[in-house]
């Protein structure tokens, strides 16, 4: 199945058509917080973190070397920048 709608092009078609559900029940349907289908339960906060640690774990790494090189940048910079007070003095004419 795709997203898309099904274009009519056979009267089963047409029957399957008839037969959909309109969009206000498709939106109970599927709210936030609709109730549980037969036999699911909610999931625990052990769940959620597993399936969050299983989904987005992998990206742990590029952050931290992100906010590494963040810092390494910014500090070179100001480095960079900074005068020394050697070369302060010289420049007032002391």
């Amino acid at each position: 199945r795709t997203d898309y709608p099904e274009m009519a092009a056979s009267e089963d078609a047409f029957e399957r058509l008839k037969a959909a559900a309109g969009s206000a029940q498709y939106e109970r349907a599927h709210k936030p917080y609709a109730p549980l289908r037969e036999g699911e339960s909610i999931p625990s906060m052990q769940k959620l973190w597993a399936h969050a640690m299983r989904r987005y774990g992998r990206y742990q790494g590029y952050a931290w070397v992100g906010v590494i090189v963040t810092g390494a940048l910014a500090f070179g910079l100001a480095s960079a920048t900074r005068e020394d007070s050697s070369t302060r003095g010289e420049k007032e004419g002391r």
